[in-house]
């Protein structure tokens, strides 16, 4: 009826005007409630919208007033949002700005990637451009935030050969970056620890830290029982609490960044925070000594540090102070009369031993971590492991695989290759690019001998050459991994692998970057191959050992021993005759080596050794 009257203006202008200011009134509610009604309708079928609007707008209400706040949770949340939001916006810039220009030239040149090329050459400088840029605000916030992030931006960072240089270049500052806490609380935190007053325990204890990290701090003190040094690692205050809520918040960040920009290396953060745990309790750090120190109690050069049970505890540990300066101190080292090639068999037998022979590996073998010194009675250079925390315990046949993957790579055995990476959850294609990554071996070239000599530096043109190679093999079969993306196309082949292998990767890439940086004087590779032979025709047993403590007490604990598995007497023979083939193979290498400037005898070495 209203729909009549609102039509017919004739009809209300012949009404009286009180019958007529109620109709129009009526017609003014109809429609009022009409507009209401399509507002309600639209927030109804916009509901979602809305809720995620005013929720956003809250999140940043809320992280607006943290982010300059105490450090708390909420204040590391809001600039981690802020930092993961800087970085996307960098990364969609860089992507709507080439996008275009990337498509018309793969277009118009195929798979001819010429690296010469005016728009290779912008888009490559621009990508790092932007890997440098999102470094730097990935280390300002580490430094912001400190706890959880230092440590983990000093995991990115020890990722040399994985990540782009200029990323791991920028967060290596984080070595360095090591927050310390104030002398009351280390010394509150020793008495409520061992239930004894303070003057009791030391005669001696030097308040000045001696070396502090993201983790904890160490002090240098005296026992008052026997009057020995020793070095004692206080964990920094609420460490487990702030570091569970950052890994959450890091985790969660993760998740928003992959949820709209496909974000490289996510796939380290599940084995980032099991370390992480692993490193927080003080007796698992001294239970890895043990069984280090049980590792190579027959070598006298590489030396771990005794533990005093009696003075050790989930957030203390006392260990015994050995003195000592960085192994990649070259000044020292020229003082002391120390090769870089004594110290880099040191680190290079160390690692391997770990790996192939017993498959518990010290996975942070960073220098800070790895000292020098002269032993008094020998006057042989001993390396002293320090830092237990952070080890990676392989199942037994997770370490035959390994072993039995190097193998193959020293063998050629592409097929049997295959098979083993697929086992730590890799695409067996990818078997020559993983050799390539793994040990730099260029499997594709079909002119060398399957022992690389590592210590030979190639020349640019051979680098390209190599590298060519590698890109008609894979690159043009995925093009999505960019013009000369090959770290994404090593993030795609690395994504589902099993997280067995991050650690272990981690601690090869570091190893070699300490050999790299002294200049490659040993031949790692044919080191690592010969341990690799023994691990895997050995098997690994664990067995008790009693560790006794005051008052008569004492203590268990498992350590590993090596055995040789059963065999018949030709698989042994096979075993020592390949073993004496790779050991000729080295001597002559190194005969090379040190005739490298002869051309006589490198052509003689290459006619000999030439493969059809």
């Amino acid at each position: 009826m209203l729909r009549v009257l609102r039509r017919d203006t004739q009809f209300l202008g012949k009404l009286r005007p009180e019958r007529r200011f109620h109709i129009t009134h009526a017609k003014m509610q109809f429609e009022k409630e009409s507009e209401h009604s399509h507002i309600k309708s639209h927030f109804r079928n916009n509901k979602k919208k809305y809720v995620a609007l005013a929720s956003a707008l809250s999140v940043c209400t809320i992280c607006t007033y943290a982010y300059n706040q105490s450090d708390y949770w909420m204040a590391r949340f809001a600039r981690t949002l802020v930092s993961v939001t800087r970085i996307m916006i960098l990364f969609r810039s860089f992507n709507q700005k080439y996008k275009k220009k990337r498509e018309e030239f793969v277009s118009n040149k195929g798979d001819e990637w010429d690296s010469d090329n005016e728009f290779v050459i912008e888009y490559a400088e621009a990508r790092k451009n932007l890997n440098h840029e999102s470094a730097k605000i990935i280390l300002e916030l580490c430094i912001v935030n400190k706890g959880a992030y230092v440590k983990a931006g000093q995991f990115i960072a020890s990722l040399v050969y994985a990540l782009p240089k200029e990323i791991t270049d920028v967060l290596s500052a984080l070595q360095d970056a090591a927050p310390t806490h104030d002398w009351e609380y280390t010394r509150v935190l020793l008495e409520e620890q061992f239930g004894t007053s303070f003057n009791e325990l030391f005669v001696d204890f030097d308040e000045k830290p001696l070396a502090s990290a993201s983790i904890a701090q160490v002090h240098v003190a005296r026992l008052r029982e026997n009057n020995e040094k020793v070095a004692i690692k206080i964990q920094h205050p609420r460490l487990r609490e702030i570091f569970e809520q950052d890994v959450l918040c890091m985790t969660m960040m993760l998740k928003l960044a992959k949820f709209f920009y496909d974000f490289p290396f996510a796939w380290v953060m599940p084995e980032f925070e099991k370390s992480l745990q692993n490193e927080l309790d003080f007796v698992n750090e001294a239970i890895n000594c043990e069984r280090a120190t049980h590792m190579f109690r027959n070598n006298k050069q590489i030396i771990i540090p005794s533990i005093y049970w009696d003075l050790t505890s989930e957030k203390i540990i006392t260990m015994e102070f050995l003195d000592g300066f960085r192994l990649n101190d070259m000044d020292q080292l020229a003082k002391n009369n120390i090769s870089v090639k004594q110290v880099s068999q040191l680190l290079v037998d160390c690692y391997s031993v770990q790996t192939f022979l017993y498959g518990n590996v010290h996975s942070d073998l960073h220098p800070g971590n790895l000292h020098v010194r002269i032993d008094p009675k020998s006057g042989l250079p001993q390396l002293i492991v320090l830092d237990h925390g952070c080890y990676k315990r392989l199942d037994e046949q997770v370490r035959l695989d390994y072993a039995n993957m190097w193998r193959c790579i020293i063998n050629r055995d592409i097929n049997q290759g295959r098979v083993l990476l697929e086992k730590f959850g890799i695409d067996g294609d990818f078997f020559q690019l993983f050799a390539l990554f793994l040990t730099f071996s260029n499997l594709l070239d079909k002119s060398e001998t399957g022992l690389i000599d590592q210590r030979k530096k190639m020349d640019g043109n051979q680098i390209k050459s190599m590298f060519a190679s590698f890109k008609d093999k894979y690159l043009s079969k995925h093009p999505n991994a960019g013009i000369t993306d090959y770290f994404a196309l090593i993030e795609g082949m690395l994504q589902g692998m099993n997280l067995d292998l991050v650690l272990l990767l981690k601690a090869n890439i570091q190893v070699r970057g300490i050999t790299s940086g002294f200049n490659k004087p040993i031949n790692r590779f044919a080191t690592m191959v010969e341990y690799c032979i023994h691990g895997s025709e050995n098997q690994v047993i664990q067995v008790p050992k009693i560790i006794p403590l005051k008052g008569g007490k004492s203590r268990v604990i498992h350590v590993d021993e090596v055995r040789l598995s059963e065999g018949t007497f030709i698989q042994r023979f096979k075993l020592n005759w390949q073993l004496l083939k790779l050991r000729f193979n080295l001597l002559v290498m190194d005969l090379l080596f040190s005739m490298r400037n002869n051309a006589f005898m490198l052509q003689i070495f290459k006619t000999f050794y030439r493969t059809e």
